[in-house]
Order: structure tokens, then C-alpha cells, then sequence
């Protein structure tokens, strides 16, 4: 009783306050405010942080991104980039009352104690883009329905291709054409730039700020396990014949380094830190740290169920999955379709075939594109195009028309 008392004094609240506020927001509110947020205000990246950056440069609209990580704050203010923040509390409440446009890639957007106009645009620009994306299945439909009831409060989202918008959009979200737009992902625009890409890939900044005193010629393997909705011990040691011993050896004989990260709200436990081999770091700690950016300086790939091998493919690096719970996860979360036909590497299930793919790859790596080409083509063909680069660009024209 006291949990429903406490929401209908909360709602009455935040009722009153916007009926209040109203007249305020009329006379002086900003009428160009941008405001732009991922699923953490502890941290920075994905396709908002992008989209946040470009637009800042290249618009003279007042985005501002949200956060209350002090390292975020001094990044931003060191770039002369706007943010948000409660230890300015204010100027907070003020800033959400002018928004004309919220950006968020997540199921939901930024709306401090409901203060948001009523006509603002809520974007979602999505996490990412793959086969993998689905609409949370609760064991309740009504649990189900509430979730889709949520993401439809967004008024657009943004696709890369037409198959995604039918197959994640249409499928999964239940999404009418209306609400879908094509305007690509922010993250991906610079895996096209061929010349940044060769840069970074050699000179590897993000990888020596993790790896002080990383070798010239060490390679790096990159294992990026994503959530899982159930509890579920390291996936690496359901292959058949997993030696934790025996794999340290092997990354010593071959000069490797073996780099983890989980996915923020992911409960899996982590490898024996006694070897200098495995290197596992979090975004919690490197908040200022960007997947995508840390993919242009890897060597390897190893993932499952997450859509970061969507924009690892466009690199065309060898990608290796390990997914021995594949059928929990399809029955506990399924998939948008057939997964395990559109991975763009192979499947591993024994321990020695992990060691002798991951050898035989990194030696090389144009056997990966010679076997894996195909796959590449078609994942991106149905989930990234190619073709679509400028995604930033394509964001700043379709905001540009609300913000007249």
C-alpha cells in the first residue's frame, strides 16, 4: 500500500510542477535545445556520443549531453561541449524544459521528473544493428506488451537498412513505417574512412593507455561476451576441453593478449588475473573509453549474441563466436531470425579448435576474408549498408526540419 501511495504523491508532484512550469517554459525557454543521452549517465559512447559530437561541431543548436561522471564532465568542458547535470540542478530543470529534440539509443529517453514539452521529439538511434535485436519476451504477455508500450513512446528510430527496419522495427518492435527512419549508426561512420582505420590500427592509442608497454608486435584478441537474461558461469569454459592453464601457455607461446569487457548490467565472472595475458577492463572504470573505437585497434574479434560484430564486419577482421547456451538464449530471448546463419565467422564449440582458429587466423587473416567474405557481405548488405556513411550528416538534416 505504501508503494502505491508514494507513486500517486510522486505523480501528483511532477503533475503540478509541469502545470506550474508552463507559463515559465513559455517566456524563457530556448527554443533550439538539444539534449542527447546513452543508457548510463556514467558513460560515453555509442552512436549518442557521435551524434553528440557532430552535431555540437557542426550545428549551431544548443545540444547538450547528460551525465554526472566528473571525468565525462571534464572531457566535455576541455572540448568546450555542453552537458546537463544535477550538481547543477537548475540549470537542469531549465535545459529540459526547452528541449525541442531527445536522443537516446536505448527503450528509453531522458525526461527529468517528467519535465519535457509535451511536443519534444524523442529519437532512439538503437544500440546497434544485427539479427540478435528483439523485443524482451516476458513470461507475462502483459509484462511483454508494457515493454513495447515503452519504446513506442519514441516518435522515430533509426535503421541502417530496410531489412532491419522490417525484420528488428516491423517484427520485433511492432513498429508502423511511420516511426522508422533510415538514417543509419553515428558509431560506424568512421569504420569507412580507410585511411583513419589503417591509422588507428597502427598506432593503437586506446590499447596502450589499457596495456602499458604493449609489444609493437604482440597482437590483441578482443572477447566481447555480451548480456545474458539468466545466470551463466564464463562461456569460454563450456568449450569441450577447456584448460585455463593450458591457454595461458598458448597466449605466451604466440604472443597475445587476451582483452575482455562485459556487457554494463552482465553477471559473468571474471578470468585469474595472475596471468599479464588476460586483461580485463570496465566501462565503469574508462568511461571515456568507446567500443567502437577500441574494435579499429584489435586484431580478432570473439563474440556471441552482441551486434558489435555487425561493425566489426565492416573492417573485415576475423571474427570467431562461442555460444553454447544458443539455445537458452533462444528460447529465453529468440532471435529477429536465424542467427547462426548470419554470423560472419565460425562457431566454436571444442577448445582445440579455439586455439587452432584464433593461431590460424591471426597468422593470416586473409584466410578469414577468403572463408568468411561471403557471410561478411551479406550480414552488412542486411544490417549496416555499406553504402550509408554519413549517418551523422543524415541525423543532422532529419533534426534540422523540427528544429526550424
Amino acid at each position: 500500500m505504501s508503494k502505491i501511495i508514494k507513486w500517486i504523491l510522486r505523480s501528483a508532484i511532477w503533475k503540478l510542477t509541469s502545470i506550474l512550469a508552463f507559463p515559465i517554459r513559455l517566456l524563457f525557454r530556448k527554443r533550439d535545445v538539444i539534449i542527447i543521452q546513452t543508457h548510463s549517465p556514467f558513460r560515453y559512447g555509442g552512436n549518442p556520443k557521435y551524434l553528440f559530437e557532430y552535431l555540437s561541431q557542426h550545428t549551431q543548436y544548443n545540444v547538450y549531453w547528460v551525465t554526472e561522471s566528473e571525468e565525462i564532465k571534464n572531457y566535455l568542458k576541455s572540448n568546450n561541449f555542453k552537458y546537463i547535470s544535477s550538481s547543477s540542478l537548475i540549470n537542469k530543470i531549465y535545459i529540459t524544459w526547452s528541449a525541442k529534440v531527445v536522443i537516446d539509443s536505448g527503450s528509453a529517453f531522458y525526461n527529468y521528473f517528467n519535465l519535457l514539452p509535451s511536443d519534444a521529439i524523442k529519437i532512439c538511434t538503437m544500440h546497434g544493428s544485427g539479427p540478435k535485436l528483439t523485443a524482451q519476451k516476458k513470461e507475462k504477455l502483459k509484462d511483454t506488451l508494457k515493454y513495447i508500450k515503452e519504446i513506442h513512446k519514441f516518435n522515430y528510430f533509426s535503421f541502417c537498412t530496410k531489412h532491419a527496419a522490417k525484420m528488428v522495427g516491423r517484427e520485433q518492435f511492432l513498429l508502423h513505417s511511420n516511426k522508422t527512419a533510415l538514417l543509419g549508426a553515428p558509431k560506424s561512420d568512421q569504420f569507412f574512412n580507410h585511411d583513419f582505420v589503417a591509422g588507428r590500427k597502427k598506432s593503437r592509442p586506446l590499447l596502450n593507455e589499457l596495456i602499458p608497454q604493449l609489444d609493437k608486435g604482440t597482437k590483441v584478441i578482443y572477447y566481447v561476451p555480451t548480456f545474458r537474461p539468466y545466470d551463466y558461469p564464463f562461456p569460454l569454459r563450456k568449450l569441450e576441453g577447456f584448460d585455463l592453464e593450458d591457454l595461458i601457455s598458448f597466449l605466451e607461446q604466440n604472443n597475445l593478449i587476451f582483452l575482455y569487457s562485459f556487457h554494463s548490467i552482465g553477471k559473468l565472472s571474471l578470468l585469474p588475473s595472475k596471468c599479464d595475458r588476460f586483461r580485463f577492463f570496465s566501462f565503469e572504470k574508462t568511461p571515456l573509453i568507446d567500443n567502437n573505437q577500441l574494435l579499429l585497434e584489435v586484431d580478432l574479434l570473439i563474440g556471441d549474441y552482441s551486434t558489435i560484430s555487425t561493425d566489426f564486419a565492416i573492417l573485415k577482421r576475423p571474427q570467431l563466436f562461442v555460444m553454447p547456451d544458443y539455445n537458452e538464449m533462444d528460447e529465453t530471448k529468440g532471435f529477429a531470425e536465424d542467427y547462426r546463419q548470419l554470423i560472419p565467422g565460425p562457431d566454436v564449440t571444442k577448445y582445440s579448435e579455439f586455439k587452432r582458429l584464433i593461431k590460424y587466423f591471426i597468422e593470416e587473416p586473409n584466410k578469414y576474408t577468403d572463408e568468411y567474405g561471403a557471410k561478411v557481405e551479406k550480414l552488412l548488405n542486411l544490417y549496416m549498408n555499406p553504402n550509408l556513411h554519413n549517418s551523422c550528416e543524415r541525423f543532422k538534416q532529419f533534426i534540422h526540419r523540427f528544429m526550424k
